[in-house]
């Protein structure tokens, strides 16, 4: 991150163009949060676009359910 960032401390700079994320929900605020299964993780956990963390056996879905993380849906191009 540099100096004249607007990203939040944790979350992810920029988005590899690789493909669509997986979705988990978070147990910390029951929203389903973007997760690139494919990037670097810290041990035991995902960390999601916005930065939020979820354990690593959270269930991960090719669709989000239930109430959508407003930041991880702007990360993967969504609407608000």
């Amino acid at each position: 991150m540099n100096e004249h960032s607007t990203t939040a401390p944790g979350a992810r700079e920029a988005h590899p163009v690789g493909g669509a994320p997986r979705w988990g929900v978070s147990s910390a605020d029951w929203q389903s949060h973007a997760i690139d299964v494919d990037t670097d993780h810290p041990d035991g956990m995902y960390v999601a676009r916005c930065g939020q963390r979820l354990a690593r056996d959270t269930s991960l879905y090719d669709e989000a359910p239930g109430w959508l993380c407003v930041s991880c849906l702007r990360w993967t191009g969504g609407a608000p």
